[in-house]
């Protein structure tokens, strides 16, 4: 289980990396063939660290854990424990508040890994990286029918 926590903290943060940087350069988004259109080609790694220390501040946990169980379950070898999740935490943590989280994040994965990386890729790329952050509540104002009153009563609807 401790190289599917590793494998799988790995694969979440790259998919969101990669998936970010896509979506913050206006010419990756648009397709657009000239490279001066391109903010990516004149990012650091400066940038690209800020990125994922964003990422990792935004970074769900719960998400996270479901991607671990569901590639556990898959593989039969679900034995989940607090050390296993301490783990996961931890490793998000020194990519998060490392000098340098692109490095550590580019060691966290091992030779032995490749085929479980493979596998939850895989499940990792099914996903639109905003499912594995955090969600931001929007409030909005609605309105509930009370049916025993009748009466309309006001709440707050998270979405």
């Amino acid at each position: 289980m401790c190289s599917i926590v590793r494998v799988a903290v790995y694969a979440v943060l790259n998919h969101c990396l990669r998936e970010k940087l896509f979506e913050d350069c206006e010419g990756c988004v648009i397709d657009t063939p000239a490279q001066w259109h391109h903010d990516c080609v004149s990012w650091t790694l400066d940038d690209i660290n800020c990125k994922l220390w964003d990422l990792c501040a935004d970074l769900c946990l719960e998400s996270l854990l479901n991607t671990v169980i569901g590639i556990g379950y898959a593989l039969q070898c679900l034995c989940l424990t607090q050390e296993n999740l301490a783990q996961g935490v931890t490793l998000v943590n020194a990519v998060q508040f490392g000098r340098d989280p692109d490095s550590v994040l580019k060691k966290m994965t091992k030779p032995d890994d490749a085929c479980l990386q493979h596998y939850i890729d895989h499940l990792v790329h099914t996903k639109s990286y905003r499912t594995l952050l955090k969600k931001k509540t929007i409030c909005k104002k609605s309105k509930r029918i009370n049916l025993e009153n009748r009466e309309v009563v006001p709440f707050i609807h998270t979405i």
